[in-house]
């Protein structure tokens, strides 16, 4: 019934997701702040640094939403991925892989390197789920 209360906008389900949800932002946003120095600004260096400030700050928020009402945390351990979460994780990564692979060879190098790098990198966590579901005997 607590769970319920729980606003939309959350960006995970205990304090301790949410500061390792902030990790990523963290480290995207002093990446784009030494490029922004270095390179000078851009449109393209601006937008993702306003982009990943976004998301930084959605992360500590969650954070102090669940330092203010901590009775909303989830409690207990976290629910177990099914096989068909995985295979759709595996799906929408390989697209991506895909797509990126699409762009090189047509010659979009630079948009096609970072496509391919972020399909490599969304499947990274999936892999890994399906070999531990293999190992447990797995979830329908």
């Amino acid at each position: 019934m607590e769970l319920a209360r729980r606003p939309r906008w959350v960006a995970a389900e205990t304090t301790k997701d949410a500061w390792r949800t902030a990790l990523a932002p963290s480290f995207l946003l002093i990446s784009a702040i030494i490029q922004l120095s270095s390179r000078g600004p851009s449109a393209w260096t601006i937008g993702f640094l306003i982009l990943v400030a976004l998301m930084l700050l959605h992360a500590l928020a969650t954070v102090m939403f669940f330092h203010r009402h901590p009775e909303l945390q989830r409690t207990g351990p976290p629910p177990t991925p099914t096989r068909r979460s995985v295979a759709l994780w595996l799906a929408l990564a390989g697209a991506v892989f895909v797509a990126g692979v699409v762009l090189l060879a047509i010659g979009v190098v630079k948009v096609g390197a970072v496509v391919l790098i972020v399909g490599v990198a969304l499947s990274a966590p999936a892999v890994v789920t399906a070999f531990r579901l293999v190992d447990a005997g797995g979830r329908r």
